[in-house]
């Protein structure tokens, strides 16, 4: 996974993710086929981990949007934290004209964002949430932002100035992205 996180599908080689993983390269072409087969599966792994998400959101039909909201943003950012490989594979994928993984990546996403598109809506619906906000657009531009964060931490590190490992450092970050987010699709008084 490695490989096409780093390089993308055209730059990853199967002989060097062979040597990576200490198989031979004859086993990865007969468990999965070809280069297409082990590009997909390990798309599919690192969104089935993405997935688990969705249990933290729409649990409980008595808290507020606002909250649920912010607990699946903050768990996201941490997870994005945790897997910046996950990152680069979406804008890999993005990228790519071949769309290669576009129905696993299509249909992980959608299991991944329903469960908050519910919260949106029950917002929206409550008057918690602005009338305005579309609740499809919403969990892209949460990706958009997390993805381009993760994948332009170097440079962000450098514009400001900051070592974005420090805990304290990604916990200044990690309330502007909620602040921003949330404020931004709040009811209007």
């Amino acid at each position: 996974g490695d490989a096409f996180s780093a390089r993308g599908y055209d730059g990853a080689r199967v002989d060097e993710i062979a040597d990576q993983a200490g198989v031979n390269k004859r086993m990865i072409y007969a468990y999965f086929g070809d280069k297409d087969g082990l590009y997909l599966a390990v798309l599919d792994t690192h969104l089935a981990q993405a997935s688990a998400l969705a249990r933290v959101t729409g649990l409980d039909p008595a808290a507020s949007a606002r909250a649920e909201v912010e607990t699946f943003v903050r768990r996201f950012f941490e997870f994005m934290d945790a897997h910046p490989d996950f990152a680069r594979l979406l804008s890999w994928e993005a990228l790519s004209k071949e769309r290669r993984g576009r129905k696993i990546l299509v249909a992980r996403v959608h299991a991944l964002f329903e469960p908050l598109v519910t919260v949106l809506r029950r917002g929206i619906e409550r008057g918690e949430l602005r009338r305005d906000l579309d609740p499809d657009m919403f969990p892209a531009s949460v990706t958009a932002l997390l993805v381009g964060f993760e994948n332009h931490r170097s440079f962000l590190e450098t514009l400001w100035g900051a070592d974005l490992s420090e805990p304290a450092a990604r916990a200044r970050v990690l309330g502007f992205i909620v602040h921003l987010l949330l404020d931004g699709i709040g009811a209007r008084p």
